[in-house]
């Protein structure tokens, strides 16, 4: 690999979620922790990103990680989430060069924007009241779409982490 960034979000990733649920008149029967997700629109989606050595980049999932492939098939990016619970974090890992706007400066970046559907982080958790009753929630965070990126940047050697942003 070229580079790996791993987040680090205070107290893990599901502090950026609020997914609440009522539990009724049956009140409290129980609450399983909250799971994370990739998620993409699509089963192919085309992303701004070009490889140095094999052209654009398509993400696709890679059971339940997110993998960017070049036009070669060669993997270029990962993203996953590494750890569980409070722990749980983005990671990422470059494992080709990537093409950037202004190739004469050495930390160029270029934003991952996705040209025809979006990447995103899903939270669920689901609850049981006190009868059996199963209720589920989610949220959703956009990382990736064609007009805004959330967490990933690309530069030339490596993927980082930043803050939310708009092309």
């Amino acid at each position: 690999a070229l580079g790996q960034q791993i987040t680090a979000v205070s107290g893990g990733l599901s502090t950026l979620f609020n997914a609440t649920g009522e539990y009724g008149a049956d009140a409290f029967g129980g609450q399983t922790a909250g799971a994370l997700s990739l998620v993409l629109s699509g089963a192919s989606v085309a992303t701004n990103l070009v490889a140095l050595n094999g052209g654009a980049v398509t993400l696709s999932m890679d059971g339940s990680a997110v993998v960017g492939k070049d036009t070669n098939n060669d993997v270029v990016l990962r993203i996953e989430i590494d750890g569980t619970g409070a722990n749980a974090q983005l990671k990422t890992t470059l494992y080709e060069a990537l093409k950037t706007t202004d190739n004469t400066k050495f930390d160029e970046s270029t934003d991952l924007l996705t040209t025809n559907g979006s990447l995103s982080l899903k939270y669920e958790v689901t609850r049981t009241d006190g009868d059996g009753d199963v209720i589920a929630a989610s949220d959703q965070i956009t990382l990736s779409s064609s007009s805004a990126w959330c967490a990933v940047r690309a530069r030339p050697d490596s993927l980082m982490m930043f803050g939310i942003g708009t092309s």
